[in-house]
């Protein structure tokens, strides 16, 4: 059985995010490992692209509350 990174950027940024323990005293480091023309190839710019709008999409949320509230 093949084992690819996940295509959910939910599952990907949870996964990472349990490398780093309660408690972990040294900084967690993440390398990707990625096999030229294997799916995993195909994975990490859907990924990256998901991550960067997410992100725009909080800030903008965030822009938005501070307005209301002002």
């Amino acid at each position: 059985m093949e084992e690819y990174t996940t295509w959910s950027l939910e599952l990907y940024q949870q996964g990472n995010k349990r490398l780093h323990r309660q408690g972990q005293k040294k900084k967690v480091i993440l390398h990707h490992l990625v096999v030229q023309g294997r799916a995993d190839e195909d994975v990490m710019d859907p990924l990256e692209s998901k991550a960067t709008t997410q992100d725009k999409l909080s800030e903008a949320l965030k822009a938005r509350i501070d307005r209301i509230s002002a």
